[in-house]
């Protein structure tokens, strides 16, 4: 059975990883614009409508990547020309891995 200290400790780092991504998403979002990169989309710009999106090599999912240093982070988002999407809009591009949004129902056979 762990010890009472190690329950305190396990607890107080995941709250502290989710305070730290969630900070360093709000800062992503603000570096990046705020609002989703697709033109025309009109999707709310609320921090959990939006995500980070890949478009050139890729080194770290952004998931994990969110709880190291800002300054890491930012460099991820610099060396991989990062764009900010709506969920709708990431969903539509990386769908089944093609790159392309999926207009129709044909695109998804």
């Amino acid at each position: 059975m762990p010890h009472k200290d190690y329950d305190e400790r396990k607890a107080y780092f995941r709250k502290w990883a989710v305070k730290k991504r969630m900070d360093n998403k709000v800062k992503a979002i603000e570096y990046l614009g705020g609002k989703c990169y697709t033109e025309g989309c009109n999707i709310a710009t609320m921090t959990h409508h939006l995500d980070l999106h890949h478009t050139e090599g890729k080194q770290y999912h952004f998931g994990p990547l969110m709880q190291h240093s800002w300054e890491k982070v930012k460099k991820e988002i610099d060396d991989c020309k990062a764009i900010l999407l709506c969920a709708i809009c990431h969903r539509d591009i990386t769908w089944k891995g093609s790159g392309k949004p999926l207009n129709s129902m044909e695109g998804m056979k």
